[in-house]
């Protein structure tokens, strides 16, 4: 639902319902990364429109707000301030309204009854941090120097798969992060750390989530012998914020090294701003995709480009063009720009809710690119919420950006990218609870400072929840005075439970009560005095689908998919399942996927956009 406030655009006036309108791209999702998308679309001069299946922008980028000061969110709270989400604050003339916290605010662990702060220096990280014994700093620092073994030897999958050579290998590629981190630093770094990095990001299970593809910049500092920079600044902390990387930002690129960003009005000023650029007419709320089809002339599976090698965020092994997304691998936008013999397909979306689309219902004349073998269509077709009749769109190219748990939805993408369909069954989305309470500051033991704190499963026999955001601290204006809000989150992976939580937002009732006193009992633990004045509930939100768990197996899926997109030009799929979970990943991931989609359309040549 839309909170006051937020300025989400009243509907659109539609065409008649029997107008076919015509569009160069076509994107299918107005989150951050739809939206981000259509927005370089339109600055590099190609026409597109948003169709998004909800009645709001936003999707799970949601500020929430009260009359009398109270400022949280429901969703991310709060963004790495990378190279790429900084253009895209300065492309919306948002720089007065971004709010950055301190970088050296603590981020905190709970261990054993008490929280440790994550160590800062050498010193620190060896011989002061509690939540690790002698014996256990000891180990992580022996794996910060390179004394660590090599991963043990895997089998090999059978079956030659597609993309020529031999089969894929079920390598180091594919090892766990709790298998990883313990191999590199030792078991216990994994249990207390490790885990509660995980929980803090994925709300994931270390067992299963592939270390290379949710981590890649860990992976990066520990195989480029960056051992120092880890023990300094603690394997926790690096993983609490480095799954918004593709690898360590220089020291001297923007903000300080750890410090976050958000804005005056919450996270989603960002979306919100991408919508009011567009307007109304581009960005289309209550579109839900249900169908594709191929029609007309079938795109050949030759073309050059890239060829895939890459996985989450658009990561190449080869060149290590990682970037937090900004190099996202190809999804066959790159097949007209070689010499090689592609064709231009074209994408019709029909806004139908009965019948079948087939080259009749179409009539699109596909422009070729550059010597293509063939011109092909492709029609999609979407249910309208609330009845609104039947429309067509039908556009050159489409970017379908929606969760992975979505594509199964859609009719015929299957056929078109087989792997699509694994996707959707293999990416699990685990439920996660967002709750937000009110305290009067005397409530606390001490002064609330510092970013938050994490807790691992392993500290959870007592306390339920992940981890809890010092919302108040990190960013002025989310409180009147003499009160403190923190967010606190339950479920994911290991809790699943947690979807049965009941929602409440600014009310009363009592099984929403109930719930919130469970995370009440837990910040008691933590944080409050033994008999705390009482609480304001601010917003309980379930999400009942999170998170995308990059589960082992899921950067060779992805690569999968990358090659079979090779043989669909023009479409493009730029889900987090690609791009990778954070802001900036995902931000990054559509720069990149705008210009690759304007190069496939011959749009980008004179346009004025903004160069790489």
């Amino acid at each position: 639902m839309a909170h006051p406030g937020t300025g989400v655009a009243a509907a659109p006036a539609q065409p008649a319902d029997d107008a076919i309108e015509h569009v160069d791209c076509l994107v299918v999702g107005g989150g951050i990364t739809g939206l981000t998308l259509a927005f370089y679309l339109n600055r590099l001069g190609v026409d597109c429109v948003v169709a998004e299946a909800s009645d709001r922008e936003t999707l799970c980028i949601a500020t929430g707000r009260t009359r009398d000061g109270f400022l949280w969110e429901d969703g991310a709270s709060s963004f790495q301030p990378t190279p790429d989400v900084l253009r895209l604050i300065t492309d919306l003339n948002l720089t007065d309204a971004l709010q950055l916290s301190n970088a050296r605010a603590p981020r905190y662990l709970y261990w054993d009854g008490a929280l440790h702060a994550l160590p800062h220096t050498l010193h620190d990280a060896l011989f002061e941090f509690g939540a690790l014994s002698r014996r256990g700093r000891l180990r992580a620092a022996l794996g910060a120097a390179g004394c660590a073994p090599l991963p043990p030897l895997l089998r090999t999958c059978g079956g030659g798969g597609s993309g020529g050579g031999g089969g894929a290998a079920e390598s180091k590629d594919e090892e766990s992060v709790h298998d990883y981190v313990s191999r590199r630093f030792g078991r216990e770094v994994a249990v207390r750390l490790a885990d509660a990095a995980v929980g803090g990001t994925f709300a994931g299970d270390t067992s299963k989530l592939e270390m290379r593809t949710a981590f890649p910049a860990v992976v990066h500092a520990v195989e480029r012998n960056l051992g120092p920079l880890l023990i300094c600044t603690s394997l926790g902390h690096l993983l609490a914020r480095a799954y918004s990387h593709g690898r360590p930002r220089p020291a001297a690129a923007g903000p300080p090294r750890g410090s976050l960003g958000n804005f005056e009005g919450g996270i989603a000023t960002l979306p919100l701003a991408a919508a009011r650029e567009l307007g109304p007419q581009r960005v289309r709320t209550g579109y839900k995709l249900v169908e594709v089809r191929r029609v007309g002339g079938a795109a050949s599976g030759g073309g050059g480009g890239d060829s895939g090698s890459g996985s989450v965020s658009g990561r190449s092994s080869s060149s290590g063009s990682s970037g937090g997304g900004s190099a996202g691998g190809s999804t066959g936008m790159a097949a007209c720009s070689g010499s090689g013999g592609g064709s231009s397909g074209a994408y019709s979306a029909r806004d139908a809710c009965a019948g079948g689309i087939g080259p009749a219902s179409i009539g699109v004349s596909a422009r070729r690119n550059g010597g293509g073998s063939s011109s092909g269509a492709y029609a999609c077709r979407f249910a309208l919420r609330g009845g609104g009749g039947a429309r067509t769109i039908t556009a050159r190219a489409v970017a379908i950006a929606v969760p992975a748990h979505a594509l199964s939805d859609v009719d015929g993408l299957a056929d078109i990218v087989p792997a699509a369909a694994a996707l959707a069954a293999r990416v699990r989305h685990p439920p996660l609870a967002v709750v937000t309470l009110a305290y009067p500051e005397a409530a606390f033991r001490t002064p609330l400072a510092g970013f938050g704190h994490l807790i691992p499963r392993a500290a959870q026999a007592r306390v339920r929840s992940l981890g809890t955001t010092y919302v108040s601290c990190l960013f002025p204006g989310r409180a009147p005075a003499g009160y403190a809000v923190v967010t606190t989150y339950i479920g994911g992976a290991l809790d699943e439970a947690a979807g049965d939580m009941s929602e409440g937002k600014l009310c009363q009732q009592t099984r929403v009560i109930a719930d919130l006193r469970k995370v009440d009992a837990d910040l008691r633990q933590i944080l409050l005095k033994p008999n705390p004045p009482p609480f304001r509930v601010l917003s309980c939100r379930v999400w009942r689908r999170s998170v995308p768990q990059f589960d082992k197996g899921h950067g060779a899926l992805v690569r999968q998919l990358q090659l079979e997109l090779q043989r669909a030009p023009g479409l493009a799929l730029c889900g987090s399942y690609r791009s990778g979970i954070a802001l900036g990943s995902c931000v990054g991931f559509a720069y990149t996927e705008a210009h690759r989609i304007a190069q496939y359309l011959g749009e980008g040549a004179g346009a004025g956009g903004r160069g790489d």
